[in-house]
């Protein structure tokens, strides 16, 4: 019998013990999201996973308090590894010879051009986010824990934009739904720690942003320029840059 890539996926999960779960450098929502989703429900599977990133969390995830759950234990013992949302073997940064040292790996992504690097990839460039993807191979498979849902779901959030991006569908949309009516993750909760509870550091990168931004061709261009210069200078996390690119895009006629 010839096996899905989704069923040679979960049987994997089930024969492992050990798994070591990476996910990206300058990693994001989608990225954690998805890391943590595989570690809560590997969790519930009895199994002990750990997750390795080569980066610093983004302040939309800050609220998780999963720092100390971050880079600890030796992923040379473990017999499975597992890279989510990355493209490509080297955004998985510092970790990258682990991976390519291990027999039993597996990879899901959602991007256009991704490599296949590992023993078994999953790759849906029509998914909006990684989460997506991992909720559609483990949908009518298993069922997701609390904190599962929540991580997907915050995969999910960050990805489209709180839903706004062109790349949600109604498949999304559908995921969603189900993440919050038969798993109870919270909505409107998540939203508000993404995206309405920012640092100070945040606010001054905008303000430099907005004072720094040019229109051109009766405002269909929109030219923003913050230097690298002013991080330094002002001692500003660059990740505070997420969301710059959005600006102007809500003007009429741009």
């Amino acid at each position: 019998m010839i096996l899905s890539k989704e069923r040679k996926f979960l049987e994997q999960l089930e024969r492992a013990n050990n798994v070591a779960i990476y996910t990206h450098i300058n990693v994001d929502g989608d990225g954690i999201g998805s890391a943590f989703a595989l570690f809560y429900l590997l969790k519930n599977m009895g199994k002990h996973p750990f997750v390795f990133v080569d980066s610093e969390l983004p302040t939309e995830v800050q609220y998780l308090n999963i720092k100390d759950l971050i880079n600890i234990g030796d992923p040379e013992m473990c017999d499975l590894h597992i890279a989510v949302d990355s493209n490509s073997p080297q955004r998985l940064g510092k970790y990258l010879t682990y991976f390519e040292n291990a027999k039993n790996t597996m990879m899901t992504d959602h991007h256009l051009g991704t490599d296949n690097f590992a023993r078994i990839n999953i790759v849906n460039p029509k998914m909006a986010s990684n989460t997506e993807l991992l909720f559609w191979v483990f949908r009518d498979r298993i069922r997701f824990s609390k904190r599962t849902a929540e991580s997907l779901l915050l995969g999910i959030l960050t990805d489209t934009g709180g839903l706004r991006f062109s790349s949600t569908t109604h498949r999304t949309l559908e995921a969603v739904s189900i993440l919050c009516k038969e798993y109870g993750a919270n909505f409107a909760e998540l939203m508000a720690n993404i995206f309405e509870k920012q640092p100070h550091d945040y606010f001054l990168a905008h303000k430099y942003a907005y004072e720094h931004t040019e229109f051109y061709d009766q405002n269909r261009i929109v030219l923003i320029t913050v230097p690298n210069s002013f991080y330094v200078e002002n001692g500003v996390d660059v990740n505070m840059s997420k969301g710059l690119s959005r600006i102007g895009t809500e003007l009429k006629d741009t």
